[in-house]
């Protein structure tokens, strides 16, 4: 009866074997030894390199027939075994882009995630689910516990609750209503005279993008000042 094999010459077959599929083109196959080879040695390099070659190569594949979601993942595998792998950075960043224009084909979504803002908000996103996956913490989570840290410290220091310095805000927002109503004609009025002075069409199109978010402000946040504004002038 053969004895098993010793614990070293197990991994250096299945790392042979997996750059063996590797260089035959099967890259699944040489994902599942090389995962292997890292359970077994897990600071071993070289399983660890061929592991991050694998999971970019899957990734594109993926890519390449149209399945962003899973090119995704094995793109977020590969920057977590390689945080500042290049090929894993583009791939992730291109799988993300695919993901959101090509689920659904809606012609006005397209249009909305092709405004700046839009883009900077999905390049932000992207940014912070790649470093939550090498740091293990997202930016978002350490504004927010910034964010509890710094509350708690103005509480401690006597300043007022935050319900009451919402409210405060909302009175001061609403004895400035005139300013918040005229906003948004002004802003759109702004983009008219430079679409008349530069022929700029985009200029009208954020002009009455923001107009609408000023409107939105007034609406949602300016309005419910008055009963703030009522409250806080009662003796």
């Amino acid at each position: 009866m053969d004895e098993p094999a010793a614990p070293q010459e197990h991994l250096e077959r299945l790392k042979r074997e997996a750059a063996a599929f590797l260089a035959d083109g099967r890259p699944e196959e040489a994902r599942v030894r090389y995962a292997e080879a890292m359970r077994l040695a897990p600071q071993d390099l070289e399983a660890r390199n061929g592991l991050v070659r694998c999971t970019v190569i899957l990734g594109n594949q993926a890519l390449g027939k149209q399945e962003p979601q899973r090119a995704v993942s094995h793109f977020q595998l590969a920057l977590e075994l390689s945080p500042f792998n290049p090929e894993a950075d583009a791939g992730l960043r291109a799988a993300s882009k695919a993901e959101r224009t090509g689920a659904g084909g809606d012609p006005v979504g397209a249009a909305l995630e092709s405004l700046p803002p839009m883009r900077a908000l999905r390049e932000l996103q992207t940014a912070d689910r790649v470093v939550g996956k090498v740091a293990g913490q997202r930016p978002t989570q350490i504004l927010k516990q910034t964010l509890e840290a710094r509350r708690e410290g103005l509480a401690q220091g006597g300043a007022p609750p935050r319900d009451q310095r919402i409210e405060h805000e909302l009175a001061r927002a609403w004895r400035r209503r005139w300013f918040y109503r005229t906003l948004p004609l002004g802003l759109v009025a702004a983009s008219l005279v430079l679409w008349a002075l530069t022929g700029a069409l985009a200029l009208v199109n954020w002009g009455l993008l923001l107009g609408a978010v000023a409107a939105l402000w007034d609406w949602v946040f300016v309005e419910r000042g008055s009963a703030s504004a009522a409250r806080l002038a009662r003796p």
